[in-house]
């Protein structure tokens, strides 16, 4: 009968440190997989909008088919708003920004303030913009930087009486989706 040698236990378990980075990756899949089939929202339309969002430098955007300048202060003014609406109300609000538009290039000057008809976290509704409004921007709540479909569909509403108009999603205190 031979004798069979003891099993090196050091030898046949893995280091814990692997285990560990194997259970890390599993949790995270696990969370990926859930946000992404079963919660579905709002993970991928955070990552969506981040994504497509620009932002700001220097008081410009600058994007291929259009470059935005905030004159007059005007960027500066958006931001508070935001932070306003964010840290007091959580509601979301709409401008209209006035100014010139040369070739591609739009040249914010003003803001002007529409009456609010409706407004909660997720929605605002508001009286229509004057006729030579630029931008019609409103803001979402942080990071939910996509349009919604109502968004396209009033975009898309305008377009019809004002081929320049340009719609804005402020999602951050200077971060931007451009919808041309």
């Amino acid at each position: 009968m031979q004798k069979s040698e003891p099993y090196n236990l050091e030898e046949i378990e893995e280091p814990k440190s692997k285990k560990v980075i194997i259970m890390i990756l599993a949790i995270f899949l696990i969370i990926l997989i859930l946000s992404w089939g079963i919660i579905r929202y709002p993970i991928n339309t955070i990552i969506e909008g981040q994504l497509k969002a620009e932002s700001i430098k220097e008081n410009q955007i600058i994007l291929k088919e259009l470059t935005i300048l905030f004159e007059n202060n005007t960027q500066t003014i958006l931001s508070q708003i935001y932070n306003t609406e964010q840290e007091g109300k959580l509601v979301e609000t709409s401008v209209c920004l006035l100014g010139n538009k040369y070739g591609n290039e739009y040249h914010i000057k003003s803001i002007f303030y529409p009456e609010i008809t409706e407004q909660t976290f997720r929605h605002v509704s508001f009286k229509s913009c004057p006729q030579n409004t630029l931008i019609m921007l409103h803001t979402h709540p942080f990071k939910h930087c996509l349009a919604s479909e109502t968004d396209i569909t009033t975009l898309e509403t305008v377009k019809k009486y004002n081929q320049d108009i340009v719609m804005i999603v402020m999602c951050e205190e200077n971060k931007y989706s451009i919808y041309t």
